[in-house]
């Protein structure tokens, strides 16, 4: 899961935590990622879908914002 990225621990924190069950998220227990490589499908994606897309095309800081935005904005 490091991908060439040192992690500091100052962003430890924006990493989620993933193991065999999925992503564990505080209200709605595990997320099972969907890794999926390519284009952005046209149709509106599901959340595990769009963390499957991001894991494969960006880096894992980028994507790992981006989650905690996703997150929040759900209130998960």
């Amino acid at each position: 899961m490091n991908m060439g990225v040192k992690k500091n621990k100052a962003n430890l924190n924006f990493f989620p935590k993933f193991s065999e069950k999925g992503v564990k998220t505080p209200k709605r227990g595990f997320i099972k990622p969907v890794f999926k490589k390519g284009k952005p499908p046209k149709k509106k994606i599901s959340f595990c879908e769009a963390w499957g897309f991001f894991n494969s095309n960006f880096t894992p800081n980028f994507y790992a914002i981006l989650n905690e935005k996703f997150f929040k904005k759900r209130g998960l």
